[in-house]
Parts: structure tokens; sequence; C-alpha cells
């Protein structure tokens, strides 16, 4: 969301929010990091309606699916979207499809997964000599401390 300068003629300056929505469809397992606490996304899932075969490459499946995003596939879409009775949303209780739980999941780093493993002894104030054993093998320690230090001022 951005701010911009907004005024009418003769009028004062005065701030607006700039919303941006954007609709993305993908096939990829992971097609974004999502944060535990991350509000922005509404992620659904949907059936697999086609395989890729021999005859119909990838790129032929999306090609024909953009050229089919037409204006009034927009505009059936915005209808969609403002005619949907949204009386009964709760701006508390954000929707967690199951598929939004899949994504935060492959999202969390491995020092997220040190961090919920050994919960109860970080709560206990271990020594950092231990919290260093955790460490990834395949990460340098430095970049293992720098990324715990950041999740601990995170918090």
């Amino acid at each position: 969301m951005q701010e911009k300068a907004a005024n009418g003629e003769n009028q004062p300056i005065k701030t607006a929010e700039k919303v941006i929505s954007i609709i993305y469809e993908t096939i990829a397992n992971m097609p974004v990091l999502l944060d535990t606490d991350d509000r922005r996304h509404l992620v659904c899932a949907c059936k697999t309606v086609r395989q890729v075969t021999e005859e119909q490459k990838e790129e032929d499946y999306f090609n024909e699916l953009c050229q089919s995003y037409t204006q009034e596939f927009y505009e059936n879409l915005c209808t969609f979207f403002l005619e949907r009775d949204i009386s009964q949303f709760s701006q508390t209780l954000i929707p967690m499809p199951e598929a939004k739980k899949q994504l935060i999941s492959v999202s969390r780093s491995p020092v997220d997964d040190v961090i919920m493993e050994h919960q109860v002894q970080f709560k206990q104030r271990i020594l950092i000599a231990l919290v260093n054993s955790f460490k990834p093998s395949n990460w340098l320690l430095n970049t293992y401390k720098n990324a715990t230090v950041h999740k601990r001022d995170e918090q």
C-alpha cells in the first residue's frame, strides 16, 4: 500500500492510500513465502483439472489460459467480489484454509524449525553454546547466529 498526495482543484492536499490488489495463479508448490502472521494473502487451492501430456505442453496451456483473461473476465471477477455477502466477515478472524497452512509450513526457515523443536528449552533461557549446537549442519555458524538474533529481535 502506498500513500500519495491527492487533492482536487483549489483544495488542500490530503494523503490517500493507494491499494493494489493482485490475483495470481500458479501450479508451483511454493509460489510465495508466507510468515505465520502474514495477513496479506488469501490462499485458495484448486483441484488439478488437467495433466501435462506430450500433445499439450505447459507453455501451450498457459498461453491458452492467459488469452482467456479478457476484459469481460475481469469485469465478471470484480462483480463476483463486489456482490459477495461479507456481512458475517470478522476482520479479527483471518481465513486459514489448509492451502495457506501448507504454504506457511514450507516457508519456515531452518531456524524456525529449531525454535519449534526446542521451544521449551528456549523459554527456560538456555545457554548460547547449546543454542549453537542446534545449528543445521548445512549452515555456517555466523549465518545461524545472525538468523537466531534476528528471530529474537522480531519477538
